[in-house]
């Protein structure tokens, strides 16, 4: 007190100081899947033509696809724990057919549906949103998540026959 009482252009000097400085937040950096999800968390569902039924859909093929690739899948484990997040799917030894063709349709999505770009400390990105009559979007995203839109225009969003 004695301090305040004395000087107190120099105590309220540095309780100014003191209240306008915060403690350092640590910075976020996560995954390119993860940013991809909230991505797709801000626009809604991508648009993105499916290689399982475009252009020729074959009864059976997709559930083929995803046990065959399930491994190739999980070996991503950045993208794998972004999926089993999503999913709200713990992570185990083994999943039944129907997970694996769950995990296998979000890899799709991520996959098909964003494309992001590094640029260092950030990633351009590019989805298209609705169909038939849509927009495609472009913009960038920061490593914790920042999202920057810089384009948007009208695309007609169907896939090839």
């Amino acid at each position: 007190m004695a301090l305040i009482s004395k000087r107190p252009a120099l105590a309220f000097a540095v309780l100014a100081v003191y209240a306008c400085s915060s403690p350092t937040e640590p910075t976020m950096t996560l995954s390119a899947p993860t940013l991809e999800y909230r991505l797709i968390a801000r626009y809604g569902p991508v648009f993105f033509c499916d290689p399982d039924f475009y252009p020729i859909a074959r009864e059976g093929e997709e559930q083929q696809h995803a046990l065959d690739q399930f491994a190739a899948i999980r070996a991503n484990t950045a993208e794998f724990a972004a999926i089993l997040d999503h999913l709200g799917f713990p992570d185990k030894a083994d999943y039944t057919a129907d997970e694996k063709l769950r995990i296998y349709r979000e890899h799709k999505t991520l996959t098909y549906g964003v494309q992001l770009t590094s640029t260092g400390a950030a990633y351009d990105f590019t989805l298209r949103i609705g169909q038939n009559q849509g927009s495609r979007i472009d913009g960038t995203i920061n490593s914790s998540g920042s999202i920057t839109e810089t384009s948007r225009e009208t695309s007609f969003n169907t896939c090839p026959i």
